[in-house]
């Protein structure tokens, strides 16, 4: 009686762990709603727009057109950087960083801006931890990769979502992280290649991931 008494509890056992174990992936796979709201004045630049959740570790996760101004994606729950592809090149925006808590974005195209003639292009540099939350208060400055005096480099503070933007000639420009709050060192702002991170024409925006110390 002893021993049956005993399978039977086992078997319990194990039936619970099972189903435990199934719950939890279940709940760690389960996919959460990321929404994006993109708006211009001119409702024609919108036409032909995508909008892509972009990994950090740079990999497309998600991708859709536009439906009245709006994307909605069922995507498992992480950090993404909000892009468009198909912005008229007269335009211009600001890159978004979505977290897994803050997963809303409000995306406004404009008119690019013109200086000495000459279209100005955003860029943005995204400050965030090694587990994906994003730091403010990193003094982060972009520079003319083609600037050997150091004239045309540009510095920022990162806000409360972790973003520095600039508004620059169209150029390349390399990340320089000048100063970071207490608790991260400024020696993690190079790609998985040991690159020091970039920004372009072509890849507006880039993600610096700072190490804790």
């Amino acid at each position: 009686m002893k021993k049956s008494f005993k399978i039977i509890t086992v078997f319990l056992l194990n039936v619970i762990m099972l189903f435990g174990v199934m719950s939890f992936s279940a709940c760690g796979n389960t996919p959460r709603e990321y929404n994006v709201n993109v708006a211009c004045g001119n409702p024609e630049v919108l036409e032909g727009v995508k909008v892509q959740l972009v990994a950090l570790d740079g990999t497309i996760a998600a991708e859709q057109s536009l439906k009245d101004g709006k994307a909605v994606f069922q995507i498992d729950a992480a950090c993404y950087i909000v892009s468009l592809a198909g912005v008229d090149g007269a335009y211009s925006y600001d890159a978004k960083l979505l977290t897994e808590s803050k997963r809303t974005a409000e995306i406004n195209i404009v008119e690019a801006k013109e200086e000495d003639g000459e279209k100005l292009l955003t860029y943005t540099v995204f400050a965030v931890s090694e587990k994906g939350k994003p730091i403010e208060g990193v003094f982060v400055q972009l520079c003319d990769v083609a600037d050997t005096d150091g004239a045309g480099c540009r510095p920022d503070v990162t806000d409360a979502d972790g973003s520095a933007v600039y508004e620059l000639a169209q150029a390349n420009y390399h990340v320089v992280v000048l100063r970071c709050p207490d608790g991260y060192s400024n020696d993690g702002y190079k790609d998985e290649n040991n690159k020091i991170c970039t920004v372009s024409a072509t890849q507006r925006y880039t993600v610096i991931t700072l190490k804790s110390v």
